[in-house]
């Protein structure tokens, strides 16, 4: 699919909406992915006013709780990421929620169906490639003037990254012992000899593992030769590499469709984008710059282009533009957005005894005023522009490390118009934390704990202030001989002072009470309660089972009026993969809410949720270009309002998910198909609260998808010719008061294309596609149909040295 990179895939999976009268998010759901890497996420919104943004929320599989972060982008587009440590096996689960502001609850999810129940799993496998290695000093059979010179060498490892630790350096075959002369980084590592190497030839191997096991290792030889022994040869000091690309779009109209409002394929007036990239690598630095710049850019909403120029060498790194450091899991942790100026100061290795200081300052939402006509015509939602700055210092080694953090993030009201305020209200965060680590090696234990306060703000009076106070504490006991891991982590989120928080002045629908930070986006407030795991591996890793056991509540402030929930979460899974026999799947989770029914407003709540999923797949390599492989999965989902005055119909949800892959050099095949239904039985007013009576419902839904990706590979010209094929149907249940709805999607699209290779790092492309989409929605008994056709045209350059 590279071929394809200048015809984004997300925007052809605009098709499958057809014309709409609601919201609808349009993902194109990420099947499988690599432990530890980073996963991209995208996705389009239709039918919804401009201001309306899109919610990511993510959890390793087995794990009860749901972290979230904002997805940046306008109506055309949204994209997140999920950090690297939460793509962990035995799985990742995931899911979208489109939150319009003033309007309570989602407008639209993906899943449609019970999207938090239902969430779109991920299967992560484990990385099986080790680091990538270059030599940067000295060069394969140079010959230097230095007895003692620098040995230096590039790591990269886009999968899972470098366990720093692993590195180690031989000389001549002798294991370097002594560690302090090892600097070591993410991206290279740098030893100076502590005695003088005599003249003539040494050999160098240096070996390192990823964060995955997996081993990599580099060779070679140099020669020492003194300024006495005759001329040497002047030693390199930076390489470069780089690249550069440029795309641009363009969509033509062929047949309008009958709504207006029906969302495109392709924005008529097209896109161009672009993207530069240059590294430098030396010795002791590492310069990069980092430039994706697009026509998507408006001051209407948050940023979707990318800056970033970094500096980085043993004793730390300087960062201007997008970058997101880490503080600690209370403090400053996983922004999804930070534009500014980050120092980071290092003194020793991290992994070793070291002292560091790091400092940060940037914007992490510009400001918007309330308004603005968005990409779809409808007014805008006003944003303040939002300001972060924070420090952190920390002194440790090996086995302990202490942190302290302080952050800050405020809201600016005066970047906006104050006619276009309306109601809007400025925020405040400033936070002060303390954390600390112990490494016990010898038993594979590591203890952490973390403790602070914070000072929020958000009211129109001096009463909307709140002080709250979290600790966490946690214990990984991870015995690598054995395959045996058992991780524990307590958090509690719900500590404050009475006196000023907003419950105690009458204003709790103000003020949430307890600690909440908005330097984390994926904190969740009020919360008091454990997650546990435990997990073991057998037979290499081919044979594994895990279980997770986690119990936590809310409302630590005991509101009046609102119910305290306690959750009980249990989980188990097995995984079995023995070399060339298919792969085996299955697990089953159970999330028992309850809550006080101690005379609070609310109805009583007692209800179970159920998932039980099967998954059986078979890869098998026929050649050395081309392999086979295949997975069907079963998915079931129960709901059960077990209060004696219920509140909702119980739900029965079933997926049958079957899929086929083959792949030759750079040609593909696929096909996948997936068909579910979904059945609520009826229940009385006698048995509910308010004495309301539901009826039974049943839904459904089938979709095929078919992707064929032929590709020729001459020297210097190559081609492609692709079609996509999508079938769905929808089936929702309605409401008492609501009709059902049904919706059937026909999309075709074909494209060609071509690239002419000048080298082999230098190639043009051109590209042409055409996308046909039929669609017939059913409100009840009122039925519409429409279709579009649109014709897209493109143009790349990429660039790399």
């Amino acid at each position: 699919m590279k071929r394809l990179s200048f015809i984004p895939v997300l925007a052809l999976l605009m098709l499958m909406a057809g014309p709409a009268s609601a919201a609808e998010i349009v993902h194109s759901p990420i099947l499988a992915a690599s432990a530890g890497r980073t996963l991209q996420i995208s996705a389009v919104l239709n039918g919804a006013p401009s201001g309306t943004r899109i919610r990511l929320f993510y959890r390793i599989k087995g794990k009860e709780q749901f972290q979230s972060t904002e997805m940046l982008g306008a109506l055309s587009q949204f994209d997140g990421e999920i950090p690297g440590e939460q793509v962990q096996m035995p799985g990742l689960e995931y899911y979208l929620e489109a939150q319009q502001t003033g309007v309570p609850g989602p407008v639209a999810s993906f899943p449609v169906l019970n999207a938090r129940l239902n969430p779109a799993f991920v299967i992560v496998r484990k990385d099986n490639l080790g680091p990538e290695m270059q030599i940067l000093s000295p060069m394969e059979g140079d010959t230097v003037d230095s007895d003692t010179p620098v040995i230096t060498v590039a790591f990269n490892d886009e999968e899972s990254g470098i366990d720093l630790a692993s590195v180690e350096v031989r000389v001549d075959g002798a294991l370097v012992k002594d560690k302090a002369r090892i600097q070591v980084f993410e991206t290279l590592m740098s030893y100076v000899p502590a005695a003088a190497l005599p003249s003539g030839e040494h050999e160098v191997q240096v070996t390192a593992k990823d964060k995955a096991g997996n081993p990599g290792s580099l060779s070679w030889a140099f020669s020492v030769k003194t300024p006495f022994e005759g001329h040497a040869k002047k030693k390199k000091r930076m390489h470069w590499d780089g690249a550069f690309s440029y795309e641009t779009q363009y969509g033509a109209v062929i047949q309008q469709p009958t709504d207006p409002h029906a969302p495109l394929p392709y924005r008529p007036y097209g896109l161009n984008r672009g993207r530069v990239e240059l590294n430098g690598r030396g010795v002791d630095n590492t310069l990069k710059l980092k430039v994706n710049k697009s026509d998507e850019e408006r001051s209407d909403q948050q940023p979707t282009d990318r800056y970033l120029a970094l500096w980085q060498n043993r004793q730390g790194l300087i960062a201007l533009g997008d970058y997101s450091p880490k503080f600690s899991e209370l403090s400053l942790y996983n922004p999804l957005f930070l534009r500014g100026v980050t120092l980071d100061l290092r003194s020793g290795q991290l992994d070793s005894g070291h002292s560091r200081f790091m400092a940060v300052w940037g914007q992490t939402q510009r400001p918007v005023n309330g308004g603005q006509t968005g990409f779809s015509g409808v007014p805008g939602t006003g944003a303040f522009g939002q300001y972060l700055y924070g420090a952190r210092w920390e002194l440790g080694g090996e086995h302990v490390l202490l942190g302290f953090n302080t952050v800050t993030v405020n809201d600016d009201p005066f970047g906006l118009d104050p006619t276009t305020m309306g109601a809007m209200v400025p925020k405040y965060t400033w936070l002060i934390t303390s954390d600390a680590r112990i490494n016990l090696t010898p038993i594979y234990l590591s203890l952490s704990g973390e403790g602070g306060l914070d000072y929020y703000w958000n009211g129109p009076t001096a009463l909307g202030v709140n002080l709250g106070l979290a600790t966490r504490a946690g214990a990984d006991w991870n015995i690598l001989p054995w395959g045996t891991r058992l991780t524990v982590d307590y958090k509690d989120l719900g500590g404050n002072f009475g006196f000023l928080d907003g419950v105690s002045s009458g204003i709790a629908s103000v003020v949430p009470g307890g600690y909440t930070s908005m330097a984390n986006p994926g904190l969740i407030p009020d919360y008091r309660g454990y997650e546990s795991s435990f997990s073991q591996s057998i037979l290499g890793g081919q044979a594994s089972v895990s279980f997770d056991m986690n119990k936590w509540r809310d409302n630590l402030q005991e509101i009046p009026g609102r119910s305290t929930v306690e959750t009980d979460y249990m989980s188990g899974f097995i995984n079995l993969a023995f070399g060339t026999l298919p792969y085996l799947s299955a697990g089953m989770t159970r999330n028992h809410q309850v809550n006080d029914a101690d005379g609070n407003t609310l109805p009583a709540l007692d209800a179970v949720s159920q998932t039980l999923n099967l998954s059986l797949g078979y890869t098998k390599p026929l050649n050395v270009n081309t392999s086979l492989s295949g997975n069907i999965a079963y998915v079931s989902i129960s709901y059960a309002d077990q209060a004696v005055r219920r509140s909702s119909q119980d739900l029965t949800n079933v997926q049958y998910v079957a899929s086929a892959f083959l792949v030759h050099d750079a040609s593909s095949f696929s096909l996948s198909g997936a068909m579910g239904n979904l059945d609520q039985p009826s229940f009385g007013a006698a048995s509910s609260f308010g004495g309301i009576t539901a009826a039974a419902k049943t839904g459904n839904n089938n979709t095929v998808s078919l992707r064929w990706s032929e590709q020729w590979k001459p020297r210097v010209f190559d081609s492609f010719l692709n079609y996509d094929l999508a079938l769905s149907h929808l089936e929702s249940p309605g409401l008492d008061t609501v009709p059902s709805f049904a919706s059937d999607s026909n999309r075709s699209t074909y494209s060609a294309g071509a690239n002419y290779t000048v080298r082999e790092n230098h190639r043009f492309g051109v590209s042409l596609a055409y996308a046909m989409v039929a669609t017939e929605k059913a409100l009840g008994t009122v039925k519409t149909s429409d279709s579009l056709a649109q014709l897209m045209a493109g143009a790349s350059y990429h660039f790399r040295f």
